[in-house]
C-alpha cells in the first residue's frame, strides 16, 4: 500500500511537472 501512495503521488507530479516544464514555467 505503501509503494501504490507513492507511485500515485510520483504520477501526480508528473502530471503537474511536465506540462510546466514543456511550457517553460
Amino acid at each position: 500500500e505503501l509503494i501504490d501512495d507513492l507511485m500515485d503521488n510520483i504520477s501526480l507530479e508528473n502530471n503537474v511537472l511536465f506540462p510546466r516544464a514543456l511550457a517553460g514555467e
